[in-house]
């Protein structure tokens, strides 16, 4: 299952499935999460330059979220966080 907050511009293998949500989208992503075995976690508003010139958006819109889907995540222990950072 692919989740991406728009629409995707390339297809998806067959047997995938997309779900078009935020990262704050707590009903979708529950749900995406419990039947999944491993989430990857690509979802940034930010690049490194932005980061450093803007530390509070960092927090606000990406740490926060950050936070969320982990909290989202210990309801569902059988699912890993595999997290993507530069």
């Amino acid at each position: 299952t692919a989740v991406s907050r728009g629409p995707l511009s390339t297809s998806l293998p067959e047997g995938a499935r997309y779900v078009e949500a935020t990262i704050d989208d707590s009903a979708a992503l529950e749900s995406v999460l419990n039947e999944a075995d491993f989430a990857i976690h690509l979802a940034w508003d930010t690049t490194p330059g932005t980061s450093q010139a803007q530390p509070v958006m960092e927090v606000s819109t990406n740490l926060m979220a950050s936070a969320r889907l982990i909290e989202m995540m210990q309801r569902q222990p059988a699912c890993r966080l595999v997290f993507v950072s530069s």
